[in-house]
């Protein structure tokens, strides 16, 4: 995901915690896992 390296970049420069980025990592994920299911439930 390139908004997801651009995020970790620009928080790099403004200092923002380690736990945002796992944070937003975490929501990133649950929201790809979402869009896989959704795409599998479709095929069956």
């Amino acid at each position: 995901m390139r908004c997801w390296t651009c995020a970790v970049k620009f928080g790099q420069r403004q200092g923002v915690d380690a736990a945002t980025y796992l944070i937003l990592g975490l929501v990133s994920i649950a929201l790809n896992a979402g869009k896989l299911t959704k795409l599998l439930l479709k095929r069956n």
